[in-house]
């Protein structure tokens, strides 16, 4: 797959390698991919890649990025109650 992902710059397949990199919480793995993602706006699950991006980035211990990446979530109606409980989190634990 990772093959597959590289070679021919999908965006589907990027999506899905980086989701087998969260389950094995290879967090460095998983940023590289989803800031490949989220790069193509036009991608269908782009608030799901935002919001995935923003707990992998807490993962990652980058409160920054994670800051940053819920807060677009925000943006999306389909994400937003989600992020606002993981921003909400974030300011308590940071």
């Amino acid at each position: 797959m990772l093959e597959a992902a590289n070679s021919f710059n999908d965006i589907e397949l990027c999506y899905r390698l980086e989701q087998l990199y969260v389950d094995e919480e290879e967090w460095s793995k998983a940023i590289n991919k989803l800031n490949k993602v989220v790069l193509n706006h036009k991608f269908s699950n782009i608030a799901d890649t935002y919001l995935l991006l923003g707990i992998v980035a807490y993962e990652y211990k980058d409160n920054i990025a994670s800051f940053k990446a819920l807060n677009k979530t925000l943006g999306y109606d389909k994400t937003k109650q989600q992020a606002k409980q993981w921003l909400t989190l974030l300011k308590i634990w940071c």
